[in-house]
């Protein structure tokens, strides 16, 4: 069995307020907001924070899709609540097609033994942390992929403003180049962050010729990808 909530089309809103948020917390759960739709819950005890995939053995999974989507999470304690992609059990989060997530501080992987992946797809995708984001808090147990594929506006971005820490030993960056229409040397910013405190160990670029990755601490916080073009391509010809 598996709980659904559809928010779709501009104007269509979903508001809740104070009790624990909780996406497949007894059962699988899906929530999707597409065409311009708004869903919002704002948290009232900081300590309780946001959960999809909350209980183990259960996938909760949140989509994203479409310009002017959004998914935001407030907490209006102390700004310490947490948006937790995966709790104790699979946590699945999708950013597509221009959409926008919104939270304070976030966590990819949350919990022992639980997977959490944040795939942002297609440029104009937006997730904004106004605080910090962790990926694969419990390295030694959980599992963490941050996803990035690209179409053909190119790449979607994460900001974190304040420090993104990642556990290297089961976080993933993954990139897929499959339906991005290239133009060789292409840079695109994957996350901007306010402090990057440590970098992916395990990175994979996929599709079309490939590219690299570029992981600047100390300077301009980034992840950048530089997309690789096939040999022979024209630049520019005078």
């Amino acid at each position: 069995a598996e709980a659904s909530v559809l928010v779709s089309g501009s104007g269509s809103t979903f508001s809740s307020t104070g009790a624990p948020f909780r996406v497949a917390s007894q059962c699988d759960g899906r929530i999707t907001v597409a065409d311009g739709g708004v869903f919002e819950h704002t948290e009232l005890e900081s300590n309780w924070g946001a959960s999809i995939g909350y209980a183990a053995g259960e996938t909760g999974t949140v989509v994203v899709t479409g310009a002017d989507s959004v998914f935001r999470y407030t907490d209006v304690d102390d700004g310490n609540g947490t948006f937790r992609v995966g709790e104790s059990g699979v946590g699945i989060l999708t950013i597509a097609d221009g959409g926008l997530v919104e939270d304070g501080n976030a966590v990819i992987g949350y919990g022992s033994g639980s997977s959490g992946t944040a795939t942002i797809v297609g440029g104009g995708s937006v997730w904004t942390n106004t605080g910090n984001l962790t990926v694969g808090r419990s390295a030694n147990d959980s599992t963490a992929t941050l996803a990035f594929e690209l179409d053909a506006n190119g790449a979607g971005t994460v900001y974190v403003d304040g420090t993104m820490t990642i556990y290297p030993t089961q976080s993933y960056l993954t990139v897929d180049l499959s339906n991005y229409q290239w133009e060789q040397g292409m840079e695109f910013v994957l996350v901007d962050c306010g402090t990057l405190g440590t970098t992916f160990s395990n990175v994979s670029v996929t599709g079309l010729n490939g590219g690299t990755i570029t992981q600047d601490e100390g300077n301009n916080n980034q992840i950048i990808l530089t997309v690789n073009g096939p040999q022979g391509t024209v630049i520019s010809v005078k």
